[in-house]
């Protein structure tokens, strides 16, 4: 998760990871996505007006103040 969360820091891995799946969600937001079944994770970039990232939400980013860890957004 970490990885899709920090694409806009290293823009040439979104053109060399073809495993990446991109959809739409509105006009300023994509949801970018990696992995399958229990391994996958999704993220959601927010754009500007410009199409620069400015933001990334994830509902169940893995938190873990004690054990177990907990999805939290």
């Amino acid at each position: 998760m970490r990885c899709l969360a920090e694409l806009a820091w290293v823009p040439q891995a979104i053109l060399q990871n073809t495993s990446l799946r991109w959809r739409e969600v509105g006009s300023r937001n994509l949801t970018v996505s990696a992995g399958s079944g229990a391994t996958a994770v999704e993220v959601t970039l927010t754009l500007d007006e410009a199409g620069h990232i400015i933001g990334m939400y994830a509902p169940d980013r893995d938190r873990s103040i004690t054990l177990p860890a907990l999805p939290t957004p």
